[in-house]
């Protein structure tokens, strides 16, 4: 299992919110579906301070970073 690695404030958004919704593609099809949202924290996108797509040769990553300076340790990454 991976969530001892996982943020634990993540690991309780999961738990609480994301796990038992029902994903729209196994509901029937219901045209009003398209006006909500499908899914916690898909809804008013936040501010950042840079988005930069990186090619790295056989995918694609995005990379956004927070809009102040970094901790000391660095960044922490959500892959």
């Amino acid at each position: 299992s991976i969530t001892p690695r996982l943020d634990p404030e993540y690991v309780e958004f999961h738990n609480n919110l994301v796990a038992q919704i029902l994903p729209p593609r196994a509901m029937p099809w219901n045209p009003g579906t398209r006006y909500e949202v499908a899914m916690p924290g898909a809804s008013v996108l936040l501010q950042v301070g840079s988005t930069k797509d990186i090619n790295l040769r056989k995918c694609w990553i995005r990379v956004i970073a927070l809009p102040r300076s970094p901790h000391s340790r660095g960044w922490p990454v959500f892959i």
